[in-house]
């Protein structure tokens, strides 16, 4: 693309800034922020500041030198009208990237000449429009002056009206609610506390009574009871009848569990209760009932009975067979408490063991036992010998806990020799 403008300067640093005064007569909108966005701040690493544009106002550097170009027809004017600063400092590296960047807005730089021919004469540098190029010329902001004048005009009115004005006072009578209170009396029902009240005097009474022993029907006063409870139930159909059973306290107790066993139907024998239900009626559900569970229930107690015999008898076996165990010869042998080889092993592992004669005493027992031989036979001589050690402690102790043993199993002891 052909290029739209030329620069020419006198030196490096005032063609550079010839180039950014270029973009601003082609873009007379941009601001700073644009600027630096078009010429970043990589073209110019070595400018010695931070930015290459910066604003008029600031300095720019820490340093005692002048690094931007601050005179009036050098500063850039930006789009929002702010004055924008560029650097000095641009060496030969820094100034051949700027030129190259130019020529991606049609702005190329011709050979450094005095500046004093051309038009565009400020510092140091100079501008050329090629082919035809024609430079947009800036708009000039609408003045909103008489804006401003009209509101304030209007608003001066309306200060005038209300401060001119006498405020209306209107009266807004003041309506107050009034919650109606109704009383109401509070209903009081005893109904179900004189019902729960029988309840209790019929349950004292029903368990007062009691079933004559080995039968299991109730008695006059027991029955008499239970009518009470009919009636109640007949007015309070939601009551709900629970009847539990237990046997008497008296007795062998084998025969109570038979006794369970075999009357394990008594409900189905239980006084007559006409809760609205005619006789005959009642009567054929009864028969029903004992109809359909009579098979199986005579079953059910025989197969009960017979594991209840069974069981008896399998204990009483046991504990014949326990006894006879207990009263025989290998039940007795080596187990009476004499504890030979542990009285052995003690005094082998104790001070005692330095006494040479008593080890081969020891050791004599200890083959005697491997060879079978029981401890009730043994265990006389045991003390008898050893008692010439008995001046040694372990000895002592060991001798001592064995007589008492013989002493207090001597019964069984004697049976095994």
């Amino acid at each position: 693309m052909a290029s739209k403008v030329r620069v020419y300067g006198k030196a490096q640093n005032r063609t550079a800034l010839g180039i950014a005064h270029a973009y601003m007569v082609m873009y007379p909108k941009a601001t700073l922020e644009d600027l630096r966005k078009a010429f970043p701040n990589e073209l110019n690493p070595d400018k010695g500041t931070a930015e290459i544009f910066i604003p008029a106002e600031e300095k720019g550097t820490d340093a005692n030198w002048d690094g931007y170009f601050k005179a009036e027809e050098e500063l850039l004017t930006m789009g929002d009208g702010k004055k924008v600063s560029v650097v000095k400092m641009w060496t030969k590296p820094s100034f051949e990237r700027m030129v190259e960047h130019a020529k991606l807005y049609d702005v190329e730089v011709a050979q450094f000449e005095a500046a004093e021919k051309g038009i565009g004469k400020k510092g140091g540098f100079r501008l050329e429009y090629l082919n035809g190029y024609v430079p947009p010329v800036p708009t000039k902001k609408k003045s909103l002056l008489w804006l401003w004048i009209l509101l304030a005009l209007l608003a001066a009115a309306a200060i005038a009206y209300f401060a001119l004005s006498k405020p209306k006072v209107v009266e807004v009578e003041k309506v107050v609610e009034v919650e109606k209170v109704v009383e109401v009396e509070k209903e009081v029902i005893v109904h179900d506390t004189v019902y729960v009240q029988q309840l209790e005097e019929i349950e004292k009474n029903f368990n007062a009574t009691q079933f004559a022993q080995g039968k299991a029907d109730l008695n006059d006063e027991a029955k008499f009871v239970l009518h009470d409870l009919t009636k109640l139930m007949e007015k309070n159909p939601e009551l709900k009848l629970k009847i539990v059973g237990h046997t008497s306290a008296e007795g062998d107790p084998a025969a109570h569990k038979l006794t369970i066993i075999i009357t394990a139907d008594a409900e189905n024998r239980l006084p007559k209760i006409e809760i609205g239900t005619s006789e005959s009626k009642f009567n054929m559900i009864q028969q029903k009932i004992r109809d359909d569970k009579a098979r199986k229930r005579m079953e059910e107690i025989q197969a009960q009975v017979d594991a209840y015999a069974k069981q008896v008898f399998d204990e009483a076996e046991a504990a014949q067979e326990a006894a006879r165990a207990e009263l025989s010869f290998e039940s007795i042998i080596n187990n009476n408490g004499i504890n030979l080889r542990e009285s052995i092993k003690n005094i082998y592992s104790s001070e005692a063991r330095s006494n040479k004669k008593l080890m081969e005493t020891l050791n004599q027992y200890a083959g005697a036992l491997n060879q079978g031989l029981y401890e009730e036979r043994l265990y006389e001589s045991f003390v008898q010998n050893l008692s010439k050690y008995n001046y040694l402690l372990p000895v002592e102790k060991e001798l001592a806990r064995i007589n008492e043993v013989a002493s207090k199993n001597a019964a069984s002891i004697d049976i095994t020799k």
